[in-house]
């Protein structure tokens, strides 16, 4: 159950982030109508619950729900302290949205890392600050305000985020080796190795992981980055088309696994739609999506999108 009060919105709607099958996703964004008092409840069900965003237009609210959580959530700039939380786990949820502790790998905190020319100092620096900021959940679980399993998640979700921060590091490097080929050998045997022991260690595919927000990042940098590395030193990967969003849909049906997936596709398929990709490539990369197993918990959401591709193209639907 969650539970909001924001007062400066009474009588009005807030925008709310759910969830598709405890995957967090972009599109299944839902409007919250709020009373008189600014007031209003919601139930969530099992496989709703998950990394949850409310949007309160200049905010954007972090809650990490487990399934029987019942939280209440208040933003109120009349109070000292504006946002507020109760409930289980509480605590935790404040840390999600302090703003020193990063939930998914952004832009912010991957400039962070740009003057790491080597691995020893990109993985030292890394490690570092991610130890920071585990001390501080750490704390919350040491005087049991929250739960080893939220805990856990919040530890889980943090070694996502900052193996993201080196694999992305490691991305820029080899596309600045690119325009140096005599520089692309020893990035071999120096961040190539790495980025290939990282992808190993900590694995894109791993099942459990797909209900961590900062998953998405990682695939990312795996689909977009890594494996067109792969390819230019090994080869292996044949048949990949020139179109980047029918490489990218390639990657993800020939690498991927499990949930991860078909959910990393539908990723790919909906940030070309906002884009306003309507190219024929376009239709040729849903119907691959529909080859992937589990590509139906996302169809009602993509379908639209498809015929407006079909329309956009003068061809008929399928």
């Amino acid at each position: 159950m969650l539970y909001c009060k924001f007062p400066a919105k009474a009588n009005g709607t807030i925008e709310l982030q759910v969830p598709v099958n405890r995957v967090p996703m972009p599109f299944d964004n839902r409007q919250l109508y709020l009373s008189a008092t600014g007031e209003a409840i919601l139930q969530l069900f099992p496989l709703q619950t998950g990394y949850v965003v409310l949007f309160t237009g200049s905010q954007s609210i972090k809650l990490m729900i487990q399934p029987g959580d019942s939280i209440w959530v208040q933003l109120d700039s009349t109070k000292e302290k504006a946002l507020q939380f109760k409930g289980r786990n509480a605590s935790g949820q404040e840390l999600l949205n302090s703003p020193d502790f990063p939930v998914v790998a952004n832009d912010a905190l991957l400039a962070k890392y740009g003057a790491d020319t080597s691995v020893q100092s990109l993985v030292t620096h890394a490690e570092s600050d991610k130890s920071a900021i585990m001390e501080k959940a750490g704390a919350l679980y040491d005087r049991r305000v929250i739960t080893e399993s939220f805990f856990n998640l919040l530890k889980w979700n943090v070694d996502y985020v900052y193996a993201t921060v080196i694999a992305n590091r490691i991305g820029n490097l080899y596309r600045k080796a690119m325009r140096e080929p005599a520089a692309l050998a020893g990035f071999k045997s120096s961040f190539g190795d790495y980025w290939s022991l990282l992808f190993n260690a900590i694995s894109p595919n791993d099942p459990k992981a797909i209900e961590l927000p900062a998953l998405d990042g990682y695939v990312q940098e795996f689909i977009q980055h890594y494996l067109p590395y792969q390819q230019t030193v090994t080869g292996k990967l044949a048949g990949l088309a020139t179109d980047p969003v029918i490489e990218q849909a390639q990657y993800i049906q020939q690498q991927l696994t499990g949930a991860v997936a078909p959910s990393s596709m539908a990723r790919l398929l909906y940030r070309q739609y906002l884009k306003s990709n309507f190219q024929p490539s376009m239709v040729k990369a849903y119907q691959l999506f529909l080859t992937i197993p589990g590509a139906n918990t996302y169809t009602n959401y993509l379908a639209p999108w498809h015929k407006k591709v079909l329309a956009f193209n003068k061809m008929p639907e399928q």
